[in-house]
Order: structure tokens, then sequence, then C-alpha cells
């Protein structure tokens, strides 16, 4: 969960270090914390599903770690969007805002491609454990 956490910071920060200042509206910001709420709530579906059938070992529970560390980025994500969102309208954003629009932007992008490509992966770990993924218990 920390590495996964530790990637969002690292590329929040170089995002925001190169590409610098951008002036997303207040309306962006809004819109980003719903579609980001909207990947949380798929996720969670998903991972429920997931932890039911996830043999119960060191590298499954280090597998289900990284997508919650990732889920977790997403979450602060949006959280980060709502509070910009109130901020952005007074203003341009400063350097520490710069980095929590960045923040913001890189975990609900991972958030996203991690609910897109979570069936696929579900399918490679399960497979790998010699489980089926389509059983109903």
């Amino acid at each position: 969960m920390v590495k996964s956490t530790l990637s969002v910071f690292v590329v929040s920060y170089g995002a925001a270090a190169v590409v610098g200042d951008l002036d997303p509206s207040p309306e962006l910001l809004r819109t980003m914390a719903g579609i980001g709420a909207s990947f949380f709530l798929a996720y969670v579906i998903e991972a429920a599903w997931l932890a039911q059938r996830f043999p119960r070992n060191a590298r499954a529970e280090d597998s289900l770690g990284l997508l919650t560390g990732l889920a977790v980025s997403g979450l602060a994500g949006v959280m980060l969007a709502l509070f910009l969102s109130e901020t952005a309208s007074s203003g341009p954003l400063n350097g520490s805002q710069d980095f929590y629009f960045w923040w913001s932007l890189v975990s609900l992008g991972g958030l996203g491609l991690l609910v897109a490509l979570q069936p696929a992966v579900t399918h490679i770990w399960l497979h790998e454990n010699g489980q089926d993924a389509d059983d109903s218990d």
C-alpha cells in the first residue's frame, strides 16, 4: 500500500514541477471529484468481490495492498479536488495547491485505470493460483 501511494506522490510531484501551474476552473475540479467518486464506488464493488475469492497468502495480500493503496490515493484525490474547487474560485492556485491538483489528477487517472484493468488482472491472479474467476460461492 505504501509503495503505490508513494508512486502517486512521486508522479504528482514530478508533474507539478515539470508542467507547472495550470489554472483549473472550479467546475472542472467538481467534475473530477464526481468522476473520481464513481471510480471509487466501482473499485469498492470489484474489490469486495475479489477479496472473497483471493487466496490467503503473503503474495495475495501484497497484491491487495497495492490495489488498496491506489484506491486510497484516488479517494484522497477526490477530497483534494473538492477542496480545490472551493479555493480555485478565489484566484489562481499557489504552489502547494498546484501539487494538490496534480495529485488529484494523477490519482484519479490511476484509479480509473485500476477500475478498467481490475477484471483482467483479477482473472490473471486467480488463474495463477489455480482458481476459476467465475466461481460463485
